[in-house]
């Protein structure tokens, strides 16, 4: 039974997602999926293309980019005041470093000695056995090692690797000169410390130069990454190149799920005993416990609030059912970043932060890879269930109806709220705020029982949601699955 506000929220998002994991049981992250706390209902854009540009619509863009973070009170995720473009670009892909871990580090410094010596060793041999070596020469090495790769076959190039890899170098080397094969000991020696060497300052410039590419994958997306964006308020502006997002289905098929009435899931509240200060909560058939009335609030124009006492001072017992029709999955996905030679695309690399978030700051890390140095901001948690994540499948809805059966009691406050203001809301313990002044479409209807005992008020969308330019449309939010880019568990 709840004791406070946020237990009693708890438990409305809990029996909520009982029913949507049952309705989606299809999906593969249903388990995964959480109520989504909002600040209003109807804050979805679903219109997803925009604009005589065909672009993407910003609405949508901006709020599946935006950064969310899990309420374990509540049990809900909810938004942050930051996106993950902006938050990757600026916080933490510039904290990303490479690094060795001490096995490694180790061995490279130890092999960077060994080769060191082993090619002094070689250039020794080559200038008492082959030829001397110019005086100009900016580095005597890599110009004896170029020189060796020029005794290979006529016409044919040939690498260190090729070398690395051959079993007869007499035999790769046709055109070795004379006092050549007096080097080939040293050469190999030389060639086995060396390729060790490459491989870990391989790994070290590989790692620092997707680095580079990550940061700027955010900052100025190329053609490969970018989406174009257009605000649908103002049609005539140029599109804006953002960092890409996919978002199925399209804009029609979510439509028609929307329209769906068959699909919904339902809340039922009952509130008894209610006087001036408590009211008994039961939800769905199971006790809740006693709370303040504030729990369901009317607002009006010129500052007026009721609430479910105040309204009906008759302390009669009402029956509050909350239904949303339409249930419907979306799923949005940043695009997954790769390098691969000279070959990039993509922006978000899941792999990185959460090896990354894994080494933490630690020089040498626990593992060779990537580390966060300098440390990321302590009020950043990249980790599961903390406050750096976004929601890769969004449930949605038509706008809910709300409808009150009172017991008893009188309907004129309620008749004399709504017939003189145009200007009035609806709140549920701040899960939403139903506002005709703001995103939402409502209309209520206040009608006595036919028994003459009793009264219901039934709070509906107005339809005027859909004469709204189909670019600004947007559908109410119930649950999400969020991916934390720093736990790919």
């Amino acid at each position: 039974m709840a004791s406070s506000y946020s237990e009693l929220t708890k438990q409305l998002n809990d029996v909520t997602m009982e029913q949507v994991r049952s309705l989606l049981s299809q999906l593969s992250n249903v388990s995964e999926l959480q109520s989504y706390n909002q600040n209003g209902q109807g804050n979805f854009p679903y219109w997803l293309i925009t604009g005589p540009q065909n672009s993407f619509n910003s609405l949508t863009y901006n709020w599946i980019d935006q950064v969310i973070e899990f309420n374990a009170e509540d049990g809900a995720y909810q938004s942050t005041s930051n996106t993950m473009v902006g938050q990757l670009a600026t916080v933490v892909y510039p904290k990303l470093s490479y690094a060795l871990d001490k096995t490694d580090l180790d061995k490279l410094q130890t092999t960077q000695t060994v080769t060191a010596a082993q090619g002094n060793q070689l250039v020794t041999q080559y200038t008492q056995n082959v030829a001397a070596i110019p005086a100009d020469t900016p580095n005597n090495l890599n110009y004896v090692a170029g020189q060796i790769l020029t005794w290979g076959p006529a016409g044919e190039k040939i690498t260190l690797k090729d070398l690395k890899n051959s079993f007869d170098l007499v035999e790769l080397l046709p055109n070795m000169p004379a006092g050549g094969s007096a080097i080939l000991p040293s050469f190999t020696t030389w060639l086995d410390a060396a390729s060790s060497t490459l491989s870990l300052q391989n790994a070290v410039s590989f790692g620092n130069a997707y680095i580079s590419y990550l940061k700027s994958s955010v900052k100025k997306p190329n053609d490969a990454t970018d989406i174009l964006t257009l605000n649908p308020t103002d049609p005539q502006a140029e599109p804006v190149k953002q960092s890409k997002w996919t978002v199925t289905p399209n804009s029609n098929a979510l439509l028609n799920s929307l329209k769906n009435q068959g699909k919904k899931v339902a809340l039922s509240i009952t509130a008894s005993n209610s006087s001036s200060t408590t009211t008994e909560l039961s939800v769905n058939g199971s006790a809740a416990g006693s709370f303040g009335p504030s729990w369901l609030t009317f607002g009006a124009g010129g500052g007026s609030s009721y609430n479910v006492h105040s309204a009906n001072s008759s302390q009669a017992s009402a029956k509050i059912e909350i239904s949303y029709p339409g249930v419907t999955s979306v799923t949005s996905l940043p695009m997954a970043a790769q390098l691969s030679g000279a070959s990039a695309e993509g922006w978000m690399d899941q792999t990185v932060l959460t090896q990354a978030n894994t080494n933490g700051t630690t020089i040498p890390p626990s593992e060779s890879g990537y580390i966060f140095q300098p440390a990321l901001p302590p009020a950043t948690k990249l980790g599961k269930n903390g406050n750096f994540g976004y929601l890769n499948t969004v449930i949605i809805s038509n706008q809910p109806t709300i409808k009150i059966t009172y017991e008893g009691g009188d309907s004129s406050t309620y008749k004399s709220v709504f017939e003189e203001h145009s200007d009035w809301s609806v709140s549920l313990l701040g899960i939403f705020t139903i506002a005709k002044a703001s995103q939402s479409y409502y209309k209520a209807v206040v009608e006595d029982s036919a028994s003459g005992s009793g009264f219901t008020v039934t709070i509906t969308p107005d339809g005027t949601e859909f004469s709204v330019p189909d670019s600004q449309k947007r559908a109410n939010v119930i649950a999400g699955a969020a991916t934390w880019p720093g736990d790919a568990s």
